[in-house]
C-alpha cells in the first residue's frame, strides 16, 4: 500500500463566494424523510442495483420557492461510495431525484436571472486507491424539475504510482452579484515521486492553474465558458 505523509495533504476546502449576497433567511421547519425508505423507492433513478444502501448519510437544505417550501436532500452511501440528490416538498414527498455521486455538502448558491435560487452541491463521483475526485455543481429547479446549471472540478488528488509524481489540484470560484458570471481559479501542488526504496513523496512545489470564466445563458439555463474578451450579461438573458 502506498502512503502520503500527512503534512502534504492538509485539507483545504474550496469555497463559493456570492458577491453582495444578502444575509441568510430563517430556515422553515420541514419534515425530514426516513432515509432508507426514500432510497429504496428511488433505486431506478439512483441507478442502484445492490441489495441494500450501506451506511447512508444525508445533507439537507430548506428553501422558499415562490409560495412553496422545498427541501434539497443530498445522500451518500458506502460500498462503493455513491449517492444522489433529491428535491422534496416540506412534507417530505419526492418531487425529483438525480444520480450525482456521494454528496459531501449542500449550501445556498447564487440567485440566477430568470431562474431564482440555486444550491451549490459538492460530491464525489467515485473513489480509488490513491485517487480522489470531487466536483462542485450548481443546481436549480423549475416546476419541480432539477436543473443542472454548472459543473467543475473542486478537488483532485492523484498518488497512484510510486514511480510518478503525485498531484493535488484545488479550485476556488466566485459568482458576481447578479449571478451572471462565475470566475474560477486553481492551484496545483506537485509532490516529487518517492526515492528508491521509500514510500514518501517529497515536499511540493505549487503553480497556478489557468483562470476560467463562465457566463450565464438564460435561454438554456446553463453556464458556459465565456467568449474571450466578451462578458456582457445582457446578451445572455
Amino acid at each position: 500500500m502506498m502512503h502520503v505523509s500527512r503534512q502534504n495533504i492538509a485539507p483545504i476546502v474550496p469555497v463559493l463566494v456570492v458577491l453582495g449576497a444578502p444575509g441568510a433567511l430563517a430556515i422553515p421547519q420541514c419534515i425530514s424523510p426516513e432515509i432508507n425508505g426514500l432510497l429504496e423507492t428511488s433505486r431506478a433513478a439512483l441507478e442502484f442495483e445492490g441489495s441494500y444502501f450501506p451506511s447512508p448519510e444525508t445533507r439537507r437544505h430548506v428553501f422558499v420557492d415562490g409560495q412553496n417550501i422545498r427541501q434539497w436532500l443530498g445522500v451518500k452511501w458506502e460500498g462503493p461510495i455513491d449517492g444522489g440528490l433529491f428535491l422534496l416538498d416540506c412534507e417530505r414527498h419526492t418531487l425529483a431525484v438525480v444520480h450525482l455521486g456521494a454528496v459531501d455538502e449542500i449550501r445556498q448558491g447564487p440567485t440566477l436571472p430568470g431562474d431564482g435560487s440555486s444550491v451549490e452541491v459538492r460530491y464525489q463521483p467515485g473513489s480509488g486507491t490513491g485517487y480522489r475526485l470531487q466536483f462542485v455543481e450548481l443546481v436549480g429547479n423549475r416546476e419541480n424539475v432539477i436543473l443542472r446549471l454548472w459543473k467543475h472540478t473542486a478537488y483532485e488528488r492523484s498518488f497512484i504510482l510510486p514511480n510518478e509524481d503525485g498531484t493535488e489540484d484545488r479550485y476556488f470560484w466566485e459568482v458576481d452579484q447578479g449571478g451572471s458570471v462565475i470566475r474560477v481559479s486553481g492551484r496545483r501542488s506537485t509532490f516529487p515521486k518517492p526515492a528508491a526504496g521509500t514510500y514518501e513523496w517529497g515536499p511540493p512545489s505549487t503553480q497556478d492553474l489557468p483562470r476560467e470564466t463562465f457566463c450565464w445563458f438564460g435561454s438554456e439555463s446553463v453556464y458556459k465558458q465565456c467568449a474571450r474578451g466578451s462578458i456582457d450579461p445582457e446578451r445572455r438573458k
